[in-house]
C-alpha cells in the first residue's frame, strides 16, 4: 500500500538520522566500524557485530529494528 510505503521510507530516514556519539567502548568500536546510526546496526551483519558486542549482538541489532 503507497501509505505503508511513505511510512516506511520516513521511518528509515528517521533511523539515518540519529547518530550516536560514541560514549562507551561497544560504542566507540562500532565507530571506528563506520557504524554510527541505529540504520548502520541494523543493516550489518552479525559476524561484523559479534567481536563487538558479543552475545549481545543478535538482540541489540533486533532492538534496533524495533
Amino acid at each position: 500500500m503507497p501509505g505503508q510505503r511513505a511510512a516506511g521510507e520516513t521511518a528509515t530516514a528517521a533511523l539515518n538520522a540519529l547518530t550516536l556519539e560514541p560514549v562507551s567502548l561497544a560504542e566507540q568500536k562500532l565507530s571506528a566500524l563506520g557504524l554510527t546510526t541505529l540504520a548502520d546496526v541494523v543493516a550489518a551483519p552479525l559476524a561484523t557485530l559479534r567481536p563487538v558486542l558479543g552475545a549481545w549482538a543478535e538482540p541489540l541489532q533486533r532492538a534496533c529494528r524495533g
